[in-house]
């Protein structure tokens, strides 16, 4: 799942470079923490099943961005482990369990076109805040990708795949019971007169 997300990070800024837009207030949502954080706004509005995603730093640059203390710890985990590439945990949250799942953030030398030094920016990339932001050391831990799954939903849609699995090979033996009956009705007296014969 966290992969996923990466890729779309690394897709979009990819995109935003070559085409030379202009980094403005009105582009903002081309940037890959922004356009996840509208993917993930429009998915909840869309899909009922209250999976929850989201990309946040321990230095953000928008306080939309601002990782919680669940978030937290993730990215001090991943620091302190930065050979591992995700964590699965079942947790507390908002009231329900949920399986939290926590994917690593890490510099890549594509996003010092924004967030790197002054040598290594792109010229177009000039919004203040980018500027600003930025000397990060490639390969850096810098956030976490979160994904948070509902238990009730998730046994619920589980249990629902169960259920049409065990109903559609119940179908698929009681057809083959028939038809062996069927078979078997149909030629067993040609074999006991062969046999009689």
């Amino acid at each position: 799942m966290g992969h996923l997300l990466s890729a779309v990070n690394h897709t979009t800024v990819q995109q935003f470079l070559k085409s030379e837009i202009p980094l403005t207030n009105q582009t903002l949502g081309f940037l890959p923490g922004k356009f996840i954080q509208q993917l993930a706004a429009n998915y909840s509005f869309r899909s009922k099943s209250r999976i929850i995603f989201n990309q946040v730093t321990d230095f953000p640059q928008n306080r939309d961005f601002v990782a919680s203390n669940i978030e937290m710890k993730s990215i001090d985990f991943f620091r302190q482990h930065p050979a591992e590439t995700g964590i699965l945990k079942q947790i507390r949250w908002r009231g329900s369990d949920f399986l939290h799942y926590s994917h690593p953030v890490r510099t890549e030398k594509v996003c010092l076109n924004c967030h790197g030094s002054k040598s290594t920016k792109t010229a177009h990339v000039a919004l203040e805040q980018y500027v600003a932001g930025g000397n990060y050391p490639e390969g850096s831990i810098r956030g976490v990708q979160n994904f948070y799954l509902p238990y009730d939903n998730l046994f619920f849609e589980y249990g629902e795949q169960v259920f049409k699995r065990l109903l559609r090979n119940l179908l698929l033996f009681t057809g083959a019971f028939l038809l062996c009956v069927i078979v078997v009705v149909k030629f067993w007296p040609e074999v006991e007169d062969r046999r009689a014969g």
